[in-house]
């Protein structure tokens, strides 16, 4: 049985990238400080109104500049990504969460509702979140631009803003929170009035 051999040029050719490596500042090789991820989560929004009222098709909210899971930051009028805190979910998966609970579910002395109705030629609500951001050291931001169409035709188009005090991160949670419910309210107010 023959094994390969290897000679001393084979053994300089295996540690090459180890010492390039080690030698360029690779990140393996790094001493810099990893960076503390805080994971983020916005406070449970309250049901709004029993489902007996006019019907209506919820669709998946888009997710316009607020796309990932990361906070966006708007300091100094610029807007800029912080990697130490992470979203556990896509932003608007928030938004759609809060409009199904408040336009759909019941909830105890609260005025009727939405019917979820899920047919393609019934009335049905678009929305787009555009904004999920922390304005440092101020407020938590949550804006949607919503279309509310009945087949081929717009009925109405509106855009929805809210803003919710956040002084620290520590608060984003509870501001993102009532940011979204807010929103989902001004929105079924309006829903309500067409």
């Amino acid at each position: 049985m023959n094994f390969p051999r290897f000679g001393a040029t084979s053994a300089a050719l295996l540690l090459l990238p180890l010492s390039l490596c080690s030698s360029s500042g690779c990140a393996l090789t790094s001493k810099a400080d990893p960076i503390e991820v805080s994971y983020l989560r916005p406070d449970p929004i309250a049901a709004g109104g029993a489902g007996s009222g006019k019907s209506l098709r919820l669709e998946r909210v888009e997710a316009g500049e607020a796309d990932g899971r990361g906070l966006l930051v708007l300091d100094d009028g610029t807007l800029q990504h912080d990697e130490a805190f992470q979203w556990t979910e896509a932003p608007a998966v928030y938004l759609e969460r809060a409009l199904s609970r408040t336009l759909f579910e019941a909830a105890p002395g609260k005025v009727p509702g939405f019917r979820r109705d899920l047919a393609p030629e019934s009335v049905r609500l678009a929305v787009e979140l555009r904004r999920f951001e922390w304005i440092r050291g101020g407020a938590f931001r949550v804006e949607c631009r919503a279309v509310l169409w009945d087949k081929d035709r717009a009925l109405w188009e509106r855009s929805f803003t809210s803003e919710s005090s956040a002084a620290q991160p520590e608060a984003l949670g509870k501001a993102a929170g009532a940011a979204l419910a807010d929103v989902a309210g001004q929105l079924r107010a309006a829903l309500s009035g067409s």
